[in-house]
């Protein structure tokens, strides 16, 4: 036998119930199931597949006021739960700056639960009644998904029943409402086989929710432990429960209650049938709770007084019979199939008609249903077009890039960073190395360059952009204990797995290069000053002894301009050592202040004799006195080349 609850903390009466062992002693084969849906539930109870189940007080009440015939389905248990209901958003509403064009949905866990009547009787009022509502059944475990939609205005609810609504902006336009919500019923089958079972079961799940009011949670976890081992409430964790512990233990207003089924029904009627255009007399409801509210004076009368009630009449074997052939019909997919209501004047009609509208409602669901998986299909179709197409783009690049890694003219291996171990490595480099792959699955990579603080830091910096960094004068230890010098170009393969890719580059030629060069600065520089010396001498002998030669002003301006120029000569050649000694302008002594005019002045005249050979004449506009800092050298050199190229 099977008790059908829902998976939210409002079963905890009939969970406790089972697991503290409350249910009577010849109910051994008497088990909890959870469900995600009170849909499922109703289905499962009217089907006769369950002896009762935990469904929604308001489903429970408005299915009764519909019934015509004394014909029943559903009988009531124990009222579970009294809940305080607010309105809560996901969003801060501003009522006047909503958008009443736009529908919006309202997640609810039933058609006709107590939270989709909360809801009308807030917009009820004139205030609100433009607003487009949408009601949205929707199973327990996607409440919260639904809540977070754009198009969700909010969900009337409790925020120890919904933990997710924490989080919410609770609604203060409208009141807290405290309502019986939950309620435990039997199938009819199994009531009236088994009426003296079930009234038992109503006291044992009575027994459970005193034995919760006296809890102090803080006092004793024990029950707390065995709801929360349970596993019946895997959306909630231990703190949620024990918030319900403590709250039902110590407010006046219990969240799991029972009381006179009168008082219930006085309490969520106007909220119920609110939109229902009639007055509903408590009368008509006596029928329904009788002979509930007194249990143990039932469980004696039914004791002493055993009966058996019996199905078997014609109208019930005909509706047996018919509805087997609605079944056989609809399980050869013949989906227009219902049960026959012409020329039906017994109390069977009702039941039929009840029937053909689950029977509607069920084949509606199957054509959604198959429209939904056809949609599924025809999008993982796409997918799986998609995944083969970058499946075969994938394995072409890992092909392409494995021949042009193995292939490649420059050395190169792939390390982990982390462990410093070589994964992989090409032709190249095993062949100037000496190592083949077996070799190099033993060594790492400090075993062929040394520890160094440059590569080190690559660990440190596995979250930095860049992509590639290039490292000079490293030695790579071949199998032969011969070193190559090798500069290093290293490149990201992925930062987040420290995969690395280095290549190698051989130095050596670069380094005789740069021998040459300097070697061929120095000799160039020693040839130079050899001869400007003997020129610079024998100026100084001639431009010293001015008895000897009578020179006139422009021979004389010629001198300074070669004495000029042979200083130019000997500084340029100074520079040419400089830079062979790497130390060209490294030094703050080089810089100095000067008056450019008289740098420009000095070039001037000593290009003059050119412009005079071209017919070309220097004309110089010169504000002196304004001082620069820099290589006055190197100005020099400026001024002169664009001069040169002037003339």
């Amino acid at each position: 036998m099977k008790i059908l609850i829902s998976s939210t903390l409002s079963s905890i009466p009939i969970v406790l119930a089972e697991k503290k062992g409350l249910f009577p002693k010849d109910t051994s084969s008497l088990v909890t199931e959870s469900h995600n849906a009170y849909s499922g539930i109703i289905y499962l109870l009217r089907e006769g597949r369950a002896a009762a189940g935990e469904v929604p007080f308001s489903y429970f009440l408005r299915e009764n006021r519909l019934k015509k015939t004394p014909f029943k389905s559903l009988y009531p248990g124990a009222i579970l739960t009294n809940i305080s209901y607010k309105f809560y958003s996901s969003m801060n509403i501003n009522f006047s700056n909503l958008d009443y064009s736009k529908e919006y949905i309202i997640p609810v866990t039933h058609v006709n639960s107590i939270e989709r009547y909360v809801v009308e009787y807030y917009f009820q009022s004139k205030k609100f009644h433009r607003l487009k509502i949408r009601f949205q059944e929707t199973p327990f475990h996607l409440l919260e998904k639904y809540f977070h939609q754009s198009d969700c205005l909010g969900m009337a609810g409790n925020r120890f029943m919904f933990p997710a609504l924490n989080s919410a902006f609770e609604i203060n336009e409208f009141p807290e409402i405290t309502l019986p919500t939950n309620i435990l019923v039997f199938s009819g089958i199994f009531f009236h086989e088994k009426k003296r079972l079930s009234l038992e079961i109503i006291e044992s799940i009575m027994q459970s929710i005193d034995l919760l009011a006296k809890t102090n949670p803080d006092e004793n976890s024990e029950l707390i432990d065995t709801i929360y081992s349970s596993g019946n409430f895997p959306e909630y964790s231990y703190q949620d429960i024990k918030k319900i512990f403590l709250m039902n233990s110590t407010r006046k207003n219990k969240f799991f209650s029972y009381g006179p089924y009168e008082e219930d029904l006085e309490k969520i009627r106007p909220y119920v049938f609110a939109n229902d255009g009639k007055t509903i007399r408590q009368k008509r409801y006596s029928n329904i709770f009788s002979p509930l509210n007194n249990i143990r004076s039932v469980l004696r009368e039914v004791s002493n007084n055993e009966k058996t009630i019996s199905y078997e009449k014609s109208f019930g074997l005909k509706l047996i019979k018919d509805l087997n052939l609605l079944l056989l019909d609809i399980s050869e997919k013949n989906f227009d199939s219902r049960l026959r209501l012409e020329e039906i004047k017994d109390y069977s009609l009702v039941a039929r008609t009840y029937f053909n509208e689950i029977v509607d409602q069920l084949v509606w669901k199957i054509y959604y249903l198959q429209y939904e998986i056809t949609k599924l299909e025809n999008l993982n179709s796409v997918l799986e077009i998609k995944l083969d197409r970058s499946f075969i783009d994938l394995q072409f690049s890992e092909e392409r890039y494995r021949y042009l890694f193995e292939y490649s003219t420059d050395p190169s291996i792939i390390i982990d960073i982390y462990s410093g171990n070589i994964i992989d490595s090409n032709m190249k480099f095993r062949q100037i190395t000496g190592y083949s792959r077996s070799d190099l699955a033993k060594l790492e990579f400090e075993d062929m360059v040394g520890h160094n603080e440059k590569i080190a830091s690559l660990k440190e910096n596995e979250n930095d952009s860049v992509q590639e960094i290039y490292f000079s004068d490293f030695e790579l230890i071949r199998k032969d204990q011969i070193s190559l010098d090798v500069d290093l170009n290293i490149s990201s393969i992925s930062r987040l797995s420290g995969k690395y890719q280095i290549q190698f580059v051989n130095n050596s030629e670069k380094k005789e290069n740069e021998r040459l060069k300097h070697e061929f600065i120095s000799n160039i520089s020693h040839e130079l000053r050899s001869p400007m010396t003997n020129i610079q001498g024998y100026f100084q002998l001639l431009s010293g002894n001015m008895n000897l030669t009578r020179f006139t002003s422009d021979e004389l301006d010629m001198l300074k301009v070669i004495d000029k120029n042979i200083k130019r000569m000997n500084h340029l050649i100074e520079n040419l050592l400089k830079l062979e000694q790497k130390n060209i302008l490294d030094s703050k002594d080089d810089l100095e202040k000067f008056d450019p005019a008289y740098v420009i002045r000095d070039i001037a005249d000593t290009y003059s004799p050119l412009a005079k050979e071209k017919k070309l004449q220097i004309v110089l506009n010169l504000e002196e006195s304004l001082f620069i800092e820099g290589v006055k050298f190197e100005f020099s050199q400026i001024i002169g080349n664009l001069l040169n190229n002037a003339i």
